[in-house]
């Protein structure tokens, strides 16, 4: 149809008054008229007091401990800058080896990226050929052993730059287990330029001592060899233990003091703040406030504040 021309109907009217005529009355209960007005007032009523509590809630976390230091942290990391460190640098390489865990585990599957310690040692570590077969050997005495607690090694290489940072997280729950896995694989240990606990508990701290004697045996030789830092929460726990109902069952073993840590050649650096390491291509968060109800610790785990 040609613009400016209107099409009628049979009767001579128009289509426009065909569709007016023949649409249908409006919507009406019995008895009732249904209004749109107040509905949709009582909608945004609705909506708007949500939007009040909402607001009221987070004004209330910003300003009452210990929540501020959580959006404090969160702030932090999401700028990647923090008391004169800098922004966060992108890396071209990360690779993290664990190095103490609660297992080891072989044959399980393991997501993309990961390797597993048997590999390594059969392809990367030169071990003892069978003279019968030519196969390499699995030689149990030189491999890794699980252990209650954590340790990882983080190696990170700054976008653009040659140098590796080697970043230990964590040294386990005693001297053996960090001794023999490091050794089991081949880390570089007088590479490594800061260690970084966590939080103070002996299944992560525990090794820390071993780990320094390590670090300065292997760096004795060196020209220009530097001390390692250890990154640690300034508010050091008198003691741990276990005490469910109040009844004292049992004492963790005690984490290295400030004292014993310098005598082992480390330098110690006290943080509660999130900050960066490693040439800025690690991010330490720092405390992190415990928020959720669900996360009680252990049971029954008490710190004294004396002893």
């Amino acid at each position: 149809m040609r613009a400016g021309l209107r099409s009628t109907g049979p009767s001579g009217t128009s289509a426009a008054d065909s569709a007016a005529s023949s649409s249908p009355p409006p919507f009406q209960l019995p008895g009732k008229t249904l209004s749109v007005l107040p509905i949709g007032l009582a909608v945004f009523a609705g909506i708007s007091v949500i939007a009040l509590i909402v607001v009221g809630l987070v004004t209330y976390e910003r300003t009452n401990l210990p929540l501020p230091q959580a959006f404090r942290q969160r702030k932090l990391a999401e700028s990647g800058a923090n008391m004169g460190y800098g922004g966060m640098a992108r890396v071209d390489k990360l690779t993290i080896t664990f190095l103490v865990d609660n297992n080891i585990e072989w044959f399980g599957k393991l997501p993309p990226g990961f390797t597993h310690e048997l590999r390594q040692h059969i392809t990367d570590h030169n071990p003892p050929i069978d003279p019968v077969t030519g196969a390499p050997t699995i030689d149990f005495e030189n491999y890794c052993c699980g252990a209650h607690g954590f340790s990882a090694l983080i190696e990170t290489q700054a976008e653009g730059e040659s140098e590796t940072h080697y970043t230990l997280f964590d040294a386990g729950p005693e001297s053996r287990s960090i001794a023999r896995n490091v050794a089991a694989m081949r880390i570089p240990v007088e590479r490594v330029e800061r260690v970084v606990l966590s939080h103070w508990h002996s299944d992560h701290s525990g090794g820390i001592l071993a780990f320094l004697r390590m670090h300065r045996e292997a760096s004795k030789n060196l020209e220009n060899a530097q001390a390692c830092v250890v990154d640690l929460h300034p508010d050091r726990p008198i003691a741990r233990g276990i005490a469910p109902g109040g009844k004292i069952m049992a004492r963790l073993a005690p984490d290295p003091t400030f004292e014993e840590i310098e005598n082992e050649g480390g330098v110690v650096d006290k943080h509660a703040d999130g900050h960066a390491v490693a040439g800025n291509t690690v991010w330490i968060s720092g405390e992190i406030p415990r928020l959720t109800e669900y996360e009680k610790g252990i049971i029954g785990g008490v710190r004294p504040s004396e002893c």
